[in-house]
């Protein structure tokens, strides 16, 4: 199976990010019990890095190695690791999947899970790993769209989307009009 995952850096990013809130936060909490006495923005500074940095480490945990891993026949979600989801390509409409296109102002791609989880959703990201192949094979697979244009074709400008929704000319007086 073919896989689009999140970098091997941004786990390295985020192990550096953990460590340094929980740097910051030892020194703020050591400041908070120096000789000058008891200070509340230290103590409020270094609780607030000590929850990033417990954040951020339990998110990592909890997620696992989560991503995309998709062949000619199935595409399986893997949302953290206790949750894995498996269809066949044919499958996603009926299964409430759907898939918000990349466009020229947001190159992410975002998939919607409908079901006994509402929001559930998960984003494919230029950074990940395979994710050029990934897109193909979305847009070769013909995944549905909840109302965004498709991938591939081009986003319609002002004077279009002007005409369709009210008709008539753009920027210019209709003939009703003084």
């Amino acid at each position: 199976m073919k896989r689009c995952v999140p970098a091997a850096s941004g786990r390295v990013c985020a192990v550096l990010v953990i460590a340094a809130c929980g740097a910051g936060s030892a020194f703020f909490l050591r400041m908070l019990f120096s000789e000058e006495g008891f200070q509340p923005p230290l103590l409020f500074m270094g609780i607030a890095l000590a929850g990033v940095a417990a954040h951020l480490l339990w998110s990592m945990v909890s997620k696992g190695n989560w991503g995309f891993f998709y062949n000619e026949e199935r595409i399986v979600f893997v949302l953290s690791r206790k949750d894995r989801r498996e269809y066949c390509w044919k499958e996603l409409p009926e299964a409430g999947v759907t898939f918000l296109y990349p466009t020229a102002f947001c190159p992410n791609g975002t998939f919607f899970f409908s079901g006994k989880r509402k929001g559930w959703q998960m984003v494919v990201t230029p950074q990940m790993t395979g994710y050029k192949e990934f897109l193909a094979m979305i847009q070769r697979k013909g995944v549905p769209a909840p109302g965004a244009i498709p991938l591939g074709t081009r986003e319609p400008n002002v004077e279009e989307v002007f005409r369709t929704v009210f008709g008539g000319e753009f920027g210019g007086k209709d003939k009703g009009q003084k």
